[in-house]
């Protein structure tokens, strides 16, 4: 998080943090094939998400999940939770 930050141009000493985590979506799988199929069904929801808060105004840094579309069920849950937790 430290070089992200800094790669914004701001100063770490300088800045507010709050974290915030919501899961697990999924259970923790075996093997790395089992875990993929999860891997590529968060990774768009990510880059979703990341939209969301850069929507309302929030600096979202680093690199966030791939391109393409969130399956809608997954989506709609992200959306209900993200808009409960910022009374929305």
């Amino acid at each position: 998080m430290l070089r992200h930050v800094r790669t914004q141009g701001l100063d770490p000493l300088e800045c507010d943090f709050e974290l915030l985590a919501f899961g697990p979506l999924f259970p923790e799988q075996q093997s790395m094939e089992l875990h993929r199929k999860f891997r590529d069904k968060i990774a768009p929801l990510e880059a979703a998400l990341a939209q969301i808060f850069k929507s309302r105004g929030f600096k979202v840094v680093g690199i966030h999940g791939q391109p393409g579309a969130p399956e809608p069920a997954l989506l709609a849950e992200v959306e209900r939770v993200f808009a409960a937790e910022f009374n929305e």
